[in-house]
């Protein structure tokens, strides 16, 4: 019997922090919303303006809904205090947390991670970032690999133009270059060491 209470205790908070996330989800939905509103001032608007209204706003949408669902799902890794030094394996304390904006092909995501630096070593690292599969900088793989696909198809320019028609992002011909060469090498492919801010 004092297990079934242990288990509906459980389940309560189980409950509790689903409607909590789902609220939270709810409020990235309705914030998207009001922009929405603001952006079609029409009353009866055609088609063609609510579709490119919220074409224009849907990376906006997907971005948020994206850190939010990072930070329900990483929570107790964005609350660490300790992690284990990668070189040395010492016990390091937390700097803080330090946030990075990513780039990615569903639009910017915010991560806030913790961010240790071990002394003796000189380094600095992220486990989140690790953890994750973060890119070190600030476009992420996914990104890295709709240029590169792009740019194995057409022009550089061309490729830039196709890529933000098709998903919002903006990226200009030198960085689509550079995020190409990067793939064909295998640099970008693999996410290295943790950087405190990816630029």
């Amino acid at each position: 019997m004092g297990a079934a209470a242990i288990i509906s205790l459980a389940e309560v908070r189980e409950g509790k922090q689903r409607v909590e996330h789902r609220r939270q989800l709810h409020g990235c939905v309705d914030y998207w919303l009001d922009a929405l509103e603001e952006k079609v001032k029409e009353a009866k608007p055609t088609l063609a303006q609510l579709t490119r209204a919220v074409w224009e706003l849907r990376q906006e949408l997907t971005g948020s809904l994206t850190t939010a669902l990072l930070e329900q799902q990483w929570k107790a890794e964005q609350q660490k205090r300790t992690a284990p030094c990668p070189r040395c394996g010492r016990t390091i304390a937390a700097r803080g947390v330090v946030s990075r904006t990513l780039e990615t092909v569903v639009g910017k995501v915010e991560l806030a991670r913790p961010y240790f630096y071990c002394v003796p070593c000189g380094q600095g690292f992220a486990p989140m970032d690790a953890a994750l599969g973060v890119a070190p900088g600030r476009k992420q793989f996914d990104l890295q690999q709709a240029v590169a696909k792009l740019t194995a198809e057409v022009p550089y320019e061309t490729a830039c133009e196709l890529l933000g028609e098709l998903t919002g992002v903006q990226v200009s011909e030198q960085t689509a270059h550079t995020l190409t060469n990067e793939v064909a090498e295998g640099v970008g492919v693999v996410g290295g060491g943790a950087h405190p801010r990816g630029d």
